[in-house]
């Protein structure tokens, strides 16, 4: 079972849509990004950097891992879905079949309303939004942990998401002008490298208390 920590966001669908895809049961914990409480010591345990997403694996002694990149690859690997274990496989798949990075960049591009950019005119990129649209995956998966708007379809659910994430923005540098570091010490923090040197990167595993 994965325990999901997340927040409507580009980043925290990435790790959910990811999920659904591989149809890995996990339980959801939503962080209230506004409220900082990824900056609080109990979800600090869990993520050092203090940012969504982040997943405790219970089936393998609550290894806990952050930053979606690292969890996306993280539970492809575990399912053996979505990314081969040799470099031949992966290119293969990225240039012919469903991968993890269409999961990663839809996430963002189904944003693109409230950026402020149109697509409209791009069309093998309308074409590949509007497939990803569809999939019981994506579907499901942007709609964890809370329901948001189609952003695409719905001018005023796309203002209101870019002002909650402007302002999510700025509490946090409030918090940081402040003095409240967005780095804390974890004890016996240990780097797992996963035989990707991208990965070693990003990936913390912490046993979690």
């Amino acid at each position: 079972m994965i325990d999901l920590y997340t927040a409507s966001t580009p980043n925290g669908w990435k790790v959910s849509v990811t999920l659904e895809e591989l149809q890995i049961p996990y339980d959801v914990h939503p962080v209230n990004l506004s409220a900082n409480e990824q900056k609080q010591d109990r979800f600090l345990k869990i993520c050092p950097n203090g940012r969504i997403p982040a997943i405790v694996d219970r089936d393998a002694d609550d290894l806990a891992i952050f930053e979606s990149g690292a969890i996306m690859i993280y539970l492809a690997e575990k399912a053996g879905r979505l990314l081969p274990g040799n470099a031949a496989g992966r290119a293969n798949v990225f240039y012919r079949y469903f991968p993890i990075a269409d999961i990663a960049n839809w996430c963002w591009v189904r944003t693109y309303k409230w950026s402020g950019v149109e697509c409209d005119d791009l069309v093998q990129l309308k074409r590949w939004r509007d497939e990803m649209r569809v999939r019981p995956a994506c579907e499901t998966g942007v709609n964890v942990p809370a329901k948001v708007e189609n952003l695409e379809k719905n001018p005023e659910a796309a203002k209101k998401f870019a002002d909650n994430a402007r302002n999510m923005v700025q509490t946090q540098q409030s918090a940081q002008t402040h003095g409240e570091s967005s780095v804390h010490a974890v004890d016996k923090l240990d780097r797992h490298h996963y035989g990707m040197s991208g990965l070693r990167r990003c990936v913390g595993a912490v046993q979690v208390q």
